[in-house]
């Protein structure tokens, strides 16, 4: 008698693990912000996406969340573990710092935006975020978004993926035929002048390479899971017009980067 009623102790238990996990087909759990390392008291938000469980909740970048569904956040906290265990739909209770004082509240996830995604939202038809790069081969500053008459077309890659070197390098294809346009095409990553030279020594990039600064590097990168590439084409007027994140492997995407680039270089032409 006493092991049935185990047995169906256990079985219970099974049950009640396996509803509270969300299925391998379902769509992944978002609360809808970009959070980084920093903070003083909890995981410091430095982005919140429209349309999201934490646009709707009211946080907004800079607020440090040290509470999630009742587990103490700390400052370089991750809450993908906890979120990661929810359903699309699901309610998330947090408590939040800002300006000195800590306030409860609660959010809807929704469903996971991919990087493109994100990347649209945050990037495109916007005025492109300063950033500073200096360029490898003369040690000059440029800022992307001051570069008013010209095209850019950013390579944003991390220096943790050898392969993304290759990535970055695909697009000298296009720039090759524009060397007489108005165009500045420039591959970058945040780490010093040294760290890039280290990089490039083994893994050589075809176009022009700048170290930029970490912040300005942040604001058009998404981190996600794997590896990937950063392509923005911003405009003769500081507008992003393309923003797409390519994983090594998927080169032939840039296609569309090369598209909206010559589109930016024919409106510049247009313009008197």
């Amino acid at each position: 008698m006493r092991t049935a009623i185990l047995a169906a102790a256990c079985v219970a238990l099974v049950a009640s693990h396996a509803l509270a996990q969300p299925s391998e087909d379902a769509p992944a759990a978002w609360l809808g912000i970009t959070y980084g390392r920093g903070g003083a008291v909890g995981v410091e938000v430095s982005e919140v996406h429209d349309d999201t469980g934490a646009a709707a909740a009211g946080l907004r970048p800079g607020d440090e969340i040290v509470e999630l569904d009742d587990i103490r956040m700390f400052p370089g906290s991750d809450l993908w573990p906890v979120i990661r265990t929810k359903k699309v739909g699901d309610k998330v209770r947090l408590k939040v710092a800002r300006g000195g004082k800590v306030f409860a509240t609660s959010a809807i996830l929704t469903a996971r935006a991919s990087e493109d995604e994100v990347l649209e939202r945050r990037l495109v038809d916007k005025p492109a975020p300063p950033m500073q790069i200096q360029r490898l081969s003369d040690g000059a500053l440029i800022d992307p978004s001051a570069q008013k008459g010209k095209v850019v077309v950013l390579a944003l890659f991390p220096a943790s993926c050898d392969a993304c070197a290759g990535t970055a390098s695909a697009i000298n294809k296009w720039a090759a035929g524009r060397a007489r346009d108005p165009v500045i095409v420039l591959a970058a990553t945040a780490v010093p002048p040294d760290g890039l030279r280290a990089y490039l020594a083994h893994n050589p990039i075809l176009i022009a390479s700048g170290s930029a600064d970490v912040e300005g590097f942040a604001s058009y990168v998404v981190t996600g899971p794997q590896p990937r590439v950063t392509f923005a084409v911003i405009d003769g007027r500081g507008m992003v017009r393309v923003a797409a994140a390519i994983t090594p492997g998927d080169e032939h995407r840039l296609d569309d980067v090369c598209v909206g680039a010559d589109r930016a270089l024919r409106a510049l032409r247009r313009r008197p």
